[in-house]
């Protein structure tokens, strides 16, 4: 494949799992023959993003519910349908149509055609909201005919019978997308400070006693130790303002637009924190003027309001623990050492893939390429589960890639506003937790003393390490790749 002027092939989840295969050996073929491989790092990540993309897609898809009209029938009881959640005569919440996961493919459409007039009424008002109501008549017209049939009994005119707002496919889709987030557990919590016990070590088995007699010998009890830390769940929130001034028409094609940036600003912004984040009172890194790979802009860098500020991210983690390693020579004996140096359990060879290696496209294609230990996704894939971002593995690790490990780094493996070098995160990803205290939420509210119209698109959460221990090496931090 030529990398600079062929589109890649992502018809099939095998196309997308070859187009992986075929970057990797390229970029092992440059770097055994000393070729220039920094011409074509661009071209090779943009493929390599595009098939991984793909196989994100065609798993959502595998996963999706039953994709059958009968699914319908759940919202439709003695009192007709229903189109949003509620408690029933028994004290039972039952979701609604508007609100409920997607079953069908024209459950996903009667959904969006409703999201999309909600921001509309918002931005608009009910009047010039006509298009997208329209849309929505249309996508009812083309519903299961019982859902048809009651909605031509009960809903009412106009679109009274939507509840405002529910967004639920943007809410789904910020969740997707977070592909960083998506590595590690999410465990709810209930308040916006709260202690919770810590499982520090498990249970242990003992062998059982051999039974002799009517009486036998109790089996030998174990405990946890659980260790008690404090979750307090910080704050995200993307506002987009939308004119009263503005066009409806416009105003309507511009939906995509927003749903797509307010659900790649939050993913991207928590998944950074993830990897960047330090909530000491000066940050490790020079984030007044780290503009993440380009994404953010300069408004806010650095302040106190820096997302980057939520919480202590691997990186930091790494560096608190003195778990850090100079690897401008990569080998995979470099590697081994490196996984060695984390604290058990490593996760290696788990079940689950518990054991990460992620870095940047660059740390991958200069470093990790180049090894005759990497298996790629068409090697196993097909048969093996694949985490979202992953494209080959190393001596028993997931090899995920994610832009948030960049390659503007100082030789020590911050960010000091100059220097070119990347870096490799490994770490067990059962051994840090995402604790939420509120899922996803997008509102939708106008401000008629300014004349707009404000969409914010929220979540609460903090990322926790499970040990409190600040020598236990629950992540290592490989810096200064080429």
């Amino acid at each position: 494949m030529d990398f600079l002027n062929d589109t890649p092939d992502l018809s099939s989840p095998e196309a997308a799992r070859k187009v992986i295969h075929d970057v990797h050996k390229a970029a092992k073929e440059l770097r055994d023959t000393n070729g220039k491989l920094r011409a074509d790092v661009d071209a090779m990540s943009g493929d390599l993003k595009a098939a991984q993309k793909s196989l994100a897609e065609a798993r959502t898809a595998m996963a999706a519910p039953s994709r059958t009209d009968s699914e319908m029938g759940r919202y439709i009881d003695s009192k007709g349908l229903r189109v949003s959640g509620g408690v029933n005569e028994r004290g039972v919440y039952l979701p609604g149509l508007c609100d409920d996961v997607v079953r069908n493919d024209w459950h996903e459409e009667f959904q969006k055609s409703c999201e999309d007039y909600n921001l509309m009424k918002a931005a608009v008002g009910d009047k010039a909201a006509k298009k997208a109501l329209a849309r929505v008549h249309h996508v009812i017209g083309q519903a299961p005919s019982e859902v048809r049939r009651a909605f031509d009994s009960q809903a009412g005119s106009g679109g009274e019978f939507i509840p405002a707002p529910v967004l639920p496919l943007l809410e789904r889709d910020v969740v997707v997308r977070a592909q960083v987030m998506s590595l590690f557990q999410e465990i709810a919590v209930s308040s916006n400070s709260q202690t919770m016990p810590i499982v520090a070590s498990g249970l242990r088995p003992y062998l059982k006693g051999t039974v002799t007699s009517d009486n036998p010998a109790q089996f030998e009890a174990s405990s946890m130790t659980t260790a008690e830390r404090t979750i307090s769940p910080k704050g995200f929130a993307i506002r987009a303002v939308i004119s009263d001034d503005a066009d409806a028409d416009a105003v309507f094609d511009m939906l995509p637009m927003i749903r797509e940036e307010a659900i790649l600003g939050l993913s991207y912004g928590i998944d950074d924190a993830i990897i960047n984040g330090d909530a000491t009172a000066t940050h490790q890194d020079a984030i007044a003027s780290w503009n993440t790979r380009g994404l953010w802009g300069s408004a806010g860098l650095g302040t106190s309001i820096d997302h980057r500020r939520a919480w202590t991210g691997l990186r930091a983690r790494a560096y608190d623990q003195s778990a850090t390693v100079d690897r401008n020579t990569y080998s995979y004996a470099n590697f081994l050492a490196d996984v060695a140096d984390l604290a058990a359990p490593r996760g290696l060879g788990g079940s689950e893939g518990e054991l990460i290696a992620m870095m940047s496209p660059e740390a991958y294609f200069n470093s990790i390429a180049g090894l005759d230990q990497v298996a790629t996704i068409n090697t196993y894939g097909p048969q093996a589960s694949v985490l979202n971002g992953e494209i080959a593995r190393l001596g028993g690790a997931r090899v995920v890639l994610s832009d948030f490990v960049t390659a503007d780094l100082a030789a020590t493996g911050l960010f000091t506003g100059s220097g070119a070098t990347t870096g490799c995160l490994i770490f067990n990803s059962t051994r840090h937790k995402m604790f939420t205290r509120q899922g996803r939420k997008v509102e939708i509210a106008r401000d008629i003393t300014r004349g707009i119209s404000n969409v914010v698109c929220s979540w609460r959460g903090v990322f926790k390490p499970v040990s409190s221990s600040a020598t236990v090496k629950d992540v290592v931090w490989e810096y200064n790749l080429a």
